[in-house]
C-alpha cells in the first residue's frame, strides 16, 4: 500500500513540474536595453498567450536589434521547423512588438493545427487574416486583464 502511494505521489511530482515548466525561451538582443519591466511583461504575455492558444510545442522567441542579420523583411516570422518566433524590436513600443509576437504565434498554433499549406498568401487570405485578428484581441484581452498590460502603448512601463 506504500509503494502505490509513493508512486501516486511521484506520478502527481513529475505532472506538477511539466506544469511549471516554461514553454518558451525568451531571447532578447542586448542592443535593445529591455529593462527587467519589459522583460517581465513580455515574458507574462508569452504565458498568456500559450494558454489562450492552447500551443503544444515549446518555442524560443526572439526579439532582435538588426532586421538582416536575422532574416527579418517586414516585423517578425514563424518558422515551424524549429519553433521559433523573430521579432524586430528596434525603435517599437513593448505593445507593438507584443503584437507582432502574438500574430506569429497565432501561425504556430495553425502548424500545430495542420491548416497552412504552402504558399501562404502574404497579403490577406484567411491564415494572414486570422492572425491578425487574434493577435490584436490577445493584446486588447491582455490589456484589460493584466496590470503589466495597461501602459504597452505608451512611452515607458510603469
Amino acid at each position: 500500500m506504500l509503494h502505490r502511494t509513493k508512486y501516486k505521489q511521484s506520478i502527481i511530482m513529475k505532472l506538477f513540474e511539466t506544469l511549471l515548466k516554461e514553454k518558451f525561451e525568451l531571447l532578447v538582443d542586448e542592443d535593445l536595453s529591455f529593462d527587467d519591466k519589459k522583460i517581465a511583461t513580455t515574458n507574462k504575455f508569452l504565458n498568456f498567450c500559450c494558454n489562450e492558444l492552447g500551443l503544444a510545442d515549446k518555442f524560443t522567441c526572439k526579439i532582435v536589434f538588426d532586421r538582416e542579420s536575422n532574416g527579418v523583411k517586414t516585423t517578425a516570422y514563424y518558422r515551424d521547423d524549429d519553433k521559433l518566433v523573430v521579432v524586430y524590436g528596434k525603435n517599437r513600443m513593448l505593445g507593438d512588438i507584443l503584437r507582432s509576437i502574438a500574430h506569429e504565434l497565432v501561425h504556430q498554433l495553425q502548424h500545430q493545427e495542420g491548416r497552412i499549406e504552402y504558399p501562404v498568401q502574404d497579403i490577406g487570405g484567411e491564415i494572414e487574416d486570422e492572425a491578425n485578428a487574434r493577435a490584436g484581441s490577445l493584446v486588447k484581452t491582455f490589456i484589460k486583464q493584466d496590470e503589466m498590460g495597461k501602459n504597452l502603448f505608451e512611452g515607458k512601463l510603469t
